[in-house]
């Protein structure tokens, strides 16, 4: 989004956060706390505003209706900055969102919300561009769980997004027609369908379950090619025994990826084998908490905890390289993704923050405090300066900057 140009939503520090408890448990540190993510997918609100987009000059935030002040311009405690952040305007989405993403090119942002919509937005101006929904969407409300739009292949464009629903839908949409391109849903209509990840360099889905299961589906015909699992032996763990949250593709190796969720574990897949070849025990993933370095070696995990809530793994042995800050925090971790090779941005819930981590220091260099919860966050494919990013705060999507 550029600084001074287009239209940005006047979005009240405090209105949100009077939201967020209501919606994040009030603060309250426990898992089923956090999970209204859940109880907040599973009920839709039924009034669905469109997005108000006007005008915030980024420059002079502390002192105009913005981000930082109450609606009607007065000072509020609001959002604590530490180190070289900035707060660049937004959009008002007009209901909670829970998954965003930018198209490959950086020409489109996705938000998917909790009525099951998602709204397509001109990034450069905030200006919206068109809803993808259909009638079903519109007549049960169910929320949208996660989107992923397609990376491309060969270098050649696309503009299919895939979104879960917690009604148990998998959909791919064209975002630049509007259309559905397909659809289909699980057999067991109690199931709900939580995470998804697009296969780099195959036509493949990989979709996780609130039953633990991992259903891989062919980007094509929307036919199940194979479903992973836990084995029958209450020995072995070998997969998931609570909801998938989380599924992060092998950077380099096409048959390989990693999953996490509510069961305390973390597994390693090979989609050729029907459970998983290796796990370890201790990561609670709520959100897109699985991060591969670019070679695939290290795998940083984020866990919605009071503490050792950031670890760096090792791909090969799933063994703990170490842990970054271990110490005990009230911020509880929902979604990582890297800056650069050094620096990782991370976002939480219970006491929301935003902050960026130095890996080779392991300490926190920038941070926001103060916030109400943050689900997901996502790099701006075309900064113009310093590291852009965006959260999802509430019933809006902020742009954030970085510089050193």
């Amino acid at each position: 989004m550029a600084q001074d140009s287009g239209r940005f939503s006047n979005i009240s520090w405090n209105r949100v956060s009077q939201l967020s408890k209501q919606t994040d448990g009030g603060g309250t540190a426990s898992p089923t706390g956090f999970c209204s993510i859940a109880s907040l997918i599973r009920s839709a609100r039924s009034s669905r505003r469109e997005s108000q987009v006007s005008t915030v000059s980024s420059g002079n935030l502390s002192k105009s209706r913005s981000f930082l002040s109450n609606g009607d311009g007065s000072s509020s405690s609001g959002p604590v900055i530490e180190g070289n952040l900035q707060v660049l305007g937004g959009i008002d989405c007009g209901e909670t969102v829970l998954s965003i993403q930018h198209s490959e090119n950086g020409s489109s942002l996705l938000a998917g919300l909790v009525s099951g919509q998602i709204k397509v937005y001109n990034p450069v101006n905030g200006s919206i561009v068109t809803t993808l929904e259909n009638e079903e969407i519109l007549s049960n409300g169910k929320a949208l769980s996660r989107l992923r739009c397609k990376p491309y292949t060969d270098f050649q464009p696309n503009t299919l997004v895939a979104a879960t629903y917690v009604s148990g839908h998998l959909r791919l949409w064209n975002f630049a027609t509007g259309q559905c391109a397909a659809q289909v849903r699980d057999d067991d209509k109690n199931a709900e369908y939580l995470s998804l990840s697009f296969n780099p360099f195959a036509d493949v889905i990989a979709v996780g379950l609130s039953n633990g299961h991992i259903k891989l589906y062919d980007e094509n015909t929307l036919q199940v090619v194979s479903l992973l699992h836990k084995s029958l032996s209450p020995f072995k763990n070998n997969g998931h025994t609570n909801r998938v949250l989380c599924i992060a593709n092998h950077p380099t190796n096409p048959h390989e990826f990693v999953s996490s969720g509510w069961d305390n574990t973390l597994q390693f897949w090979d989609a050729r084998c029907p459970n998983s070849i290796r796990s370890t025990f201790g990561a609670f993933v709520c959100g897109e908490g699985l991060v591969f370095d670019r070679k695939g070696r290290d795998l940083v995990v984020a866990s919605w905890r009071g503490k050792q809530q950031l670890q760096l793994i090792d791909y090969t042995t799933g063994k703990l390289i170490e842990d970054i800050e271990p110490q005990l925090t009230n911020h509880y971790l929902t979604s990582a993704q890297y800056l650069n090779k050094d620096l990782l941005i991370t976002c939480g819930t219970n006491l929301g923050i935003i902050k960026v981590v130095d890996l080779q220091k392991k300490a926190t260099i920038a941070s926001i405090t103060e916030l109400p919860g943050i689900y997901d966050i996502d790099m701006a494919k075309k900064a113009v300066t310093g590291h852009r990013f965006l959260i999802t705060n509430n019933t809006s999507i902020v742009t954030i900057e970085y510089n050193k």
